[in-house]
């Protein structure tokens, strides 16, 4: 076309001050859109290694400690841990924990492809982690490749550092979708070159909008701002990109919403002391999620029975707490556990429409308008320690976000109820002598401080018998210790047989067991000692040989009267006279502890004559 021509000059002219005014866009926009991706990266680690920390923190109550090689959160061992795994899978980012500055636990590819376990931290970080224990955030080398890293140090109980908690994103990454998304707009910037110069001016400044939408919804993420949704993409090209932002935003909402619940439950979770006040919780926090109805079920140890502990519907207004069986609930899987699809699969149990899907057999249901229903496990250890069924008059209810909270409140419940019951079963052992299955001395003190109490406030006397076997050394060195632990074992059910169920039986150390009868007289204690004493003589001990040997025991007795102020051990001592007196008068008889009328002084009186 000849340049002659003053029209064709000013069209050459038009076009190369576009392609001037173009490139000069471009160079500016691939800076701007380069600094923002990376800011929008470093922001995005930022939110998400806050996330990682919130979510060990939910899981794993209880401070960090570095215990040689290993790194533990609270009672759990972080060394190979799979929760870095987990935030990998909600973030979508590496995530790697370290011990002092060995990565431990990692989803860092190495060289091979496999996980970089064992490799060290940069030294940049390092220092800035570790030695001047602060955070470090932005780009760093990451096993040799350049990352958009956010550094947390983790701090033991003593405040000191003892390892680094780190999420990143490979920065080849953000490179390759700004090259991307920069040939794209290029090759549209050239075909647009050829319209006029301000339908491509209006084009070119309409172009990036939704670009500049996503970078502000993105920095409002990384500020906390979750609720401002993207506007509709104006170009065909950038609908995918403006739904796959939008979608990651109400993903990256429900996530931290889910997140924060749970963490608040964690923390309240921890701090109940018996597990009405767990299920209790639980239901509190379902209730919150619009479930209409709520059964929490235990399997009773030692059976294949179930028993409901919480029922809550939400269209009755019912909530009710059950500390025994009751007879209301009929359910087939309270019988036997096992018809519970969700114990016997130790898995959750959904069904989203009762009407067309194929459910559980025995699903426990009350209120009858219920569409849909979700059953998990109280699992730990593999071991099942019941159920719990959600259910919903609504079909399709429970949606994959929804089950997530399910499960993360049950799975807390589950751990907490586990660790009352180790809790209960430990302090039991530590108050319990194993061969006799009786409290032991430590448990007699705690409760003579209580019956004290309560004799003085009932006005009630209370009698101590010290009974101890006669000739029991005799019986280990002739017949072995094997003999000597049936004896013990049988004297302890006979006296046991012997006794009301307010009365307490304690092994007090060897052959002496110490018995306390509350609300009772010296004459009524007389009556219970001499009851035990003849059963006693009168029970056969078979011996390997067939044959037969019969035991004696020696009794004393003292009583404690309201206002005495008298404490466990001159009790026990007042007792131990009496029971030694009977020694000394020839063993196998009763002897109460008493003092005389006239000099005050302390004298013993058999079988209770005054």
């Amino acid at each position: 076309m000849p340049l002659r021509s003053l029209r064709n000059q000013i069209f050459v002219l038009i076009m190369l001050t576009l392609i001037v005014q173009a490139l000069a866009a471009s160079v500016w926009t691939t800076c701007i859109l380069r600094s923002c991706a990376e800011e929008s990266a470093r922001d995005k680690v930022k939110g998400d290694v806050a996330l990682a920390e919130a979510l060990i923190e939910a899981l794993y109550p209880g401070p960090w400690r570095a215990d040689g090689g290993r790194l533990y959160k609270g009672d759990v061992l972080m060394n190979g841990s799979s929760i870095v795994n987990q935030v990998t899978a909600l973030t979508g980012d590496t995530c790697t924990i370290f011990l002092g500055n060995v990565r431990i636990a990692t989803t860092v590819p190495g060289p091979s492809g496999k996980p970089a376990v064992g490799t060290i931290v940069s030294e940049p970080v390092r220092k800035a982690v570790i030695d001047e224990g602060r955070g470090y955030f932005g780009s760093a080398i990451v096993v040799g490749k350049p990352y958009q890293t956010a550094y947390l140090p983790l701090r033991d109980a003593g405040r000191e550092v003892v390892g680094i908690l780190y999420v990143g994103t490979p920065q080849t990454e953000i490179h390759r979708m700004v090259r991307n998304l920069m040939l794209s707009k290029l090759v549209v910037v050239l075909f647009l070159l050829t319209a006029l110069a301000v339908l491509i001016s209006i084009a070119f400044t309409k172009w990036f909008s939704p670009l500049t939408n996503i970078t502000r919804i993105l920095k409002g993420i990384a500020l906390g701002d979750y609720d401002r949704p993207l506007e509709p993409a104006r170009y065909a090209e950038f609908e995918g990109i403006v739904e796959a932002a939008e979608r990651m935003r109400s993903d990256i909402k429900s996530t931290f919403y889910r997140l924060n619940d749970l963490s608040s439950f964690g923390m309240r979770a921890v701090s109940v002391i018996r597990e009405e006040e767990a299920y209790k919780l639980l239901v509190h926090y379902v209730k919150r999620l619009g479930i209409d109805e709520t059964i929490i079920a235990l399997c009773e140890e030692g059976h294949r029975r179930g028993r409901v502990v919480a029922y809550y519907c939400r269209q009755t207004d019912e909530e009710q707490y059950y500390a025994e069986p009751v007879s209301r609930f009929g359910f087939t899987c309270l019988k036997d556990v096992e018809h519970c699809q969700a114990v016997r699969t130790l898995s959750p149990c959904i069904v989203n429409n009762l009407t067309s899907d194929l459910g559980c057999r025995n699903v426990c249901i009350v209120y009858p308008q219920m569409h849909s229903y979700a059953c998990y496990p109280l699992t730990i250890g593999g071991r099942s320690l019941g159920w719990v069924k959600a259910s919903s008059t609504n079909p399709d209810y429970f949606d994959p976000e929804l089950r997530k909270s399910l499960e993360g409140y049950i799975s807390i419940t589950a751990a907490v109820v586990a660790n009352l019951r180790l809790s209960e079963l430990n302090k039991l052992l530590s108050l319990t002598d194993p061969l006799t299955k009786l409290y032991n001395r430590r448990f007699l003190e705690e409760y003579f401080d209580r019956q004290v109490a309560e004799a003085n406030r009932r006005q009630e006397p209370f009698v101590i018998i010290f009974l101890d076997i006669d000739q029991f050394k005799l019986i280990n060195d002739t017949y072995g210790h094997e003999l000597g632990d049936k004896v013990l074992a049988t004297v302890a059910r006979t006296i046991r047989n012997s006794l009301r169920q307010v009365d307490l039986m304690v092994r007090y150390g060897g052959e002496e067991f110490i018995i306390v009868l509350p609300g009772t007289n010296l004459e009524g204690g007389f009556t219970v000692a001499e009851k035990i004493r003849q059963t006693i003589a009168s029970t056969p001990i078979k011996l390997e040989s067939g044959e037969t040997m019969f035991l004696t025991v020696s009794l004393g007795l003292a009583i404690y009267v309201p206002g005495s102020n008298l404490n466990v051990d001159e009790m026990i001592q007042q007792a131990d006279e009496a029971m030694y007196q009977a020694k000394l008068m020839g063993k196998n008889q009763v002897v109460v502890w008493k003092k005389s009328r006239n000099s005050g002084q302390q004298v013993l009186f058999k079988n209770g004559d005054a």
